[in-house]
């Protein structure tokens, strides 16, 4: 798993590339929750490279969502993969999460 982020118009953007399991989680959750400390108000997560995510990763993004919202923050994702937005659909998350195609557009709508 290799993260990457950045910001863009006081968006953070993390950049998501490989398997999202059980043996990433962990890595993904420590740097959500710098954000989440810094009370970041704008996250997308870039998913464009992501190939498959299992339970742990979906628990890991409902967590994130949850943490962001006790302080008015939001969280969205971008780029899903034909298999990542199957288990979005399956599991209904996508009515929980905004989803984007791309990730410019995911940043265009906190405008």
């Amino acid at each position: 798993m290799e993260i990457n982020s950045r910001e863009e118009n006081n968006v953070s953007i993390i950049i998501l590339e490989g398997e999202v399991d059980i043996s990433s989680t962990d890595l993904i959750r420590g740097k959500l929750k710098k954000l989440i400390d810094e009370k970041k108000k704008a996250i997308v997560i870039n998913l464009a490279n992501v190939p498959y995510i299992d339970s742990s990763g979906l628990g890991v993004f409902v967590e994130t969502m949850q943490e962001m919202g006790k302080y008015g923050g939001e969280l969205k994702l971008a780029g899903l993969t034909d298999d990542v937005k199957k288990v979005f659909e399956l599991t209904r998350l996508t009515n929980f999460f905004s989803i984007f195609a791309e990730e410019k557009e995911a940043i265009a709508s906190f405008k």
